[in-house]
């Protein structure tokens, strides 16, 4: 299982996912091309995320991208 954490991004042909947090076995996050969508934040089961990264074929993205959207 995948072990989310706040700042992580992973990129998919036309979208990403950006964890703002993790608690327990829920994960909150933004799916969309920009950080600021806070109103599109969806908090899910951590287990029901992996499978839809795995599905969609999202990656992680570089940590330099990662440190550079967390400035």
């Amino acid at each position: 299982m995948m072990k989310f954490e706040k700042g992580q991004v992973y990129t998919g042909s036309d979208s990403n996912i950006f964890v703002k947090g993790a608690y327990g076995s829920m994960v909150r996050f933004i799916e969309g091309c920009s950080t600021a969508a806070i109103h599109d934040m969806q908090e899910i089961p951590a287990e029901n995320l992996e499978e839809y990264i795995n599905e969609w074929g999202f990656k992680r993205a570089d940590p330099e991208y990662e440190a550079f959207l967390n400035a």
